[in-house]
């Protein structure tokens, strides 16, 4: 059965085209209080994490050009204000750190079970490399706005912290975090892709986020990705998706490699070349279950390449044993993208039905500039 699905052009102004699109206004613009950052690189959104009834929104920045601002990595915190129908910004927090390079992983979790949010974070390293820390956890403190510690001067430290990797000189780049228990030991673990391709992904537990920090809590390191042949043969890592006990990474040459755990230990999944119209994905992916059976797929805004007339697919992926097999569900390049990138899904309109959201990155090609996708489920055989 041929699949069906919406798609929709999110942008902030109108136009005709010939699939069938609809417009989203813009209903609010959202600044940092300094109104000096170039843009975010990180965005949590839709949680409540002091429960006060008000809808938050947390956004790290991002180096974007060098520049003398944006090279310090600061965290901040915006609240829906229903009385003045705007968003507050309410906290922020500059990290420990001096500087920091571009892409840096944004997520949240509650690795330690105690029933309090943390965020984690990855500015990215720069050189000459120091051994500094790569990962800053900010806990929420139960009190009021705030998240991490107090340093008793206005500002705020993270509750923990790792360098995954002692030592000076190691240019480790994680870009994309994702949360999940893929051990099935009832714990939530970290895992990450590398984009410098030294560790291509890896996966971290922590035992506990200290309260008041200190260094007291312990990391321990699950998987290394280049102990993998598969993964090792890989190079740089841009996206990695998780699926059950699975982990698929996903390098810039369109190649994927995955691991699964079973019988108490990591095995390799097949390594495959050709996944998602062998184009790979730059953070484009989505762990979904697109009909609610039970089931979960991948969703992939494919990265490579940027000739016109290519198309700019959005591609199915489904498990049969340990690989994966490609539909393409979507071209978007009539909606005005050659290369797509980033990417989240969700249920946008609450009807019900899943929607796939992605970006493209700017290009000359590019019809539009730099516009976001909707691909909307209708109903059927998925594929």
């Amino acid at each position: 059965m041929k699949n069906r699905l919406y798609l929709f052009a999110v942008i902030t102004f109108l136009f005709s085209i010939q699939i069938s699109a609809q417009l989203f206004t813009r209903t609010a613009e959202i600044t940092e209080p300094s109104n000096k950052e170039r843009g975010f690189g990180g965005v949590i959104a839709g949680v409540d994490f002091d429960k006060d009834g008000k809808t938050e929104i947390y956004a790290c920045n991002t180096n974007m050009v060098d520049g003398a601002y944006e090279l310090i990595p600061r965290i901040y915190k915006f609240e829906w204000n229903k009385t003045k129908a705007k968003w507050d910004s309410v906290w922020f927090a500059t990290a420990p750190l001096s500087a920091q390079n571009t892409w840096p992983p944004f997520a949240w979790g509650d690795l330690d079970k105690d029933g309090k949010p943390e965020i984690y974070w990855a500015p990215i390293n720069y050189s000459p490399y120091p051994e500094l820390p790569r990962i800053l956890v900010y806990e929420y403190s139960g009190t009021g706005d705030e998240m991490g510690v107090s340093d008793g001067l206005g500002g705020y430290l993270p509750n923990a912290t790792t360098p995954i990797e002692p030592g000076n000189g190691i240019n480790l780049r994680p870009i994309r975090f994702v949360i999940a228990d893929v051990d099935a030991d009832g714990k939530d673990e970290l895992i990450f892709a590398d984009r410098n391709g030294y560790w291509k992904i890896g996966v971290l537990s922590i035992d506990k986020v200290p309260d008041l920090g200190g260094g007291t809590e312990k990391w321990t390191v699950k998987l290394k990705g280049t102990d993998d042949a598969g993964i090792k043969a890989l190079g740089s890592v841009y996206d990695v998706a998780v699926v059950n006990n699975y982990i698929y990474a996903f390098d810039g040459a369109g190649n994927v490699a995955g691991v699964y755990w079973a019988n108490g230990k990591w095995n390799s999944a097949k390594a495959q070349k050709g996944v998602a119209g062998g184009k790979g994905s730059f953070k484009g992916s989505a762990v979904v279950d697109i009909n609610k059976d039970g089931k979960k797929e991948i969703l992939v805004a494919e990265w490579l390449d940027n000739t016109k007339g290519q198309g700019a697919k959005v591609w199915l992926l489904q498990q049969v044993a340990d690989s994966l097999t490609s539909t393409d569900i979507a071209d978007l390049e009539p909606l005005g993208a050659v290369r797509l990138n980033g990417a989240a899904a969700g249920d946008l309109d609450s009807d019900g039905k899943l929607d796939f959201v992605c970006s493209a990155r700017y290009d000359a090609n590019n019809s539009r500039k730099v516009p976001v996708f909707r691909v909307e489920y209708q109903a059927g055989d998925i594929a």
